[in-house]
């Protein structure tokens, strides 16, 4: 089952940024578009397919800086899947990897979780998290999200 991107933003994207205290247009934007350009990759886990280390990378050199941000990221996380497979909790729960997803993106700009990331800094990036991504592709997928947006507001 494939879900539609309105869905997508509305119902994983934005709850789960906005838990984290991380929630704006920009961001929500580009993880919607990400989320849909994204191509499979070996050893990538999920709809953004981060890797093991991207994954592990992230808790032991940023998380461990923002113990709250941390709690709040493990609260988003099953209970059981993730003690005893925390990289399937990328595959099985779109909340969880959302919230990584996310994180990643402000460790690898060097920013800080109550920081900005601009549309560059979040194409930058992405470029690092998942090289497979077209940059083209992943523009004009951030306009139609914008288009997208800007219908349900009116």
């Amino acid at each position: 089952m494939q879900y539609s991107i309105d869905f997508v933003l509305n119902q994983i994207i934005k709850p789960s940024l906005t838990f984290l205290d991380l929630a704006t247009a920009d961001l929500e934007t580009f993880l919607a578009a990400a989320a849909y350009c994204q191509q499979p990759i070996e050893g990538g886990y999920g709809v953004y397919q981060i890797s093991h280390s991207q994954h592990w990378d992230l808790w032991d050199h940023y998380l461990v800086n923002h113990p709250l941000l941390a709690s709040k990221v493990r609260g988003l996380a099953s209970q059981h899947r993730f003690l005893e497979n925390p990289d399937l909790e990328l595959t099985m729960n779109h909340g969880y990897a959302t919230a990584i997803a996310a994180l990643l993106m402000f460790k690898l700009m060097g920013k800080r979780p109550d920081d900005t990331l601009t549309f560059e800094q979040m194409y930058r990036a992405w470029q690092i998290i998942a090289p497979q991504t077209p940059r083209r592709a992943l523009k004009k997928r951030c306009h139609q999200v914008d288009i997208l947006q800007l219908h349900r507001v009116a």
